[in-house]
């Protein structure tokens, strides 16, 4: 018996959602380090959670790809981790 978990098209979709997490992160300047450790690594694990569930994938690759290189922006509203992205953007605002 296969698990499901462990099925391609579902781990391709856990690594893509990751991808787009951690490009998202650096086009609005969030430093990783701080995010990862706040509470634990709680803040992270639920942060990663809201990107694997959501549904604007599609307008998530399009804002990346319409923002000019090394420039940090504000997070957009449709995103569900915002808030998050933004209270560990690093101090100097640029891309980690």
């Amino acid at each position: 018996m296969s698990d499901y978990c462990y099925s391609f098209p579902v781990f391709k979709r856990v690594l893509d959602r990751a991808d787009l997490m951690d490009r998202m992160m650096a086009q609005v300047g969030t430093d990783p380090v701080r995010a990862m450790r706040a509470e634990q690594g709680m803040c992270w694990y639920v942060a990663r959670t809201r990107c694997l569930e959501c549904n604007a994938e599609s307008q998530c690759r399009a804002w990346l790809k319409a923002q000019p290189d090394g420039k940090p922006a504000a997070a957009p509203d449709f995103c569900p981790n915002a808030a998050f992205l933004m209270s560990f953007r690093s101090s100097d605002g640029e891309p980690s």
